[in-house]
Formats: C-alpha cells, sequence, structure tokens
C-alpha cells in the first residue's frame, strides 16, 4: 500500500475515477452530478486528517476499481429525487 497525498490522489486516481462514472452514467441508478460531487468528496474524505494522506493499492487498476466501488455504494444509498439532477 502506498499512501498519496490528497491532490496527487484526486488528481492521479478520482479524476479517472470521476470520467468512469460519467461515461456509464445512463445505467448508474441515482446517478446525479450532485450525488457525482458528494461521492467524490465522500471517498476524498478517506484521507488522515493530520497528514492528508490516502492509503491506495500499489496497483492503479486495483486502486481505481475499489475508489469506484465506492462511488456506487454512495449511488446505491443515496437518492437525490431530482432535485441534483442536470443531466
Amino acid at each position: 500500500m502506498a499512501k498519496l497525498d490528497i491532490d496527487e490522489y484526486r488528481k492521479m486516481y478520482l479524476s479517472v475515477v470521476e470520467d468512469h462514472l460519467l461515461a456509464r452514467k445512463d445505467q448508474i441508478p441515482n446517478f446525479t452530478t450532485e450525488n457525482l460531487h458528494r461521492a467524490i468528496m465522500t471517498e476524498m474524505n478517506r484521507a488522515d486528517e493530520e497528514t492528508w494522506e490516502v492509503e491506495v493499492p500499489d496497483d492503479k487498476d486495483k486502486a481505481i476499481a475499489e475508489a469506484e466501488e465506492r462511488c456506487m455504494d454512495f449511488f446505491e444509498n443515496h437518492k437525490d429525487y431530482d432535485t441534483g439532477k442536470t443531466f
């Protein structure tokens, strides 16, 4: 496991996750831009409060897949009722 600064994690991993989720937005239940933003922010909140570092697997593809899975869990558990829908 590697530790990355939250800014590096956002640029290297979460931007890819966000692109993947946007590409599949029509197949994701409860997808709204508001929920996407909240899912990404929740993922960023995994960072250590003191060092602002996130532990990620050494394999980049595995790290991206795990982050996508956590975001998908967020979508499943949070309904927006179209209040944040922009698509």
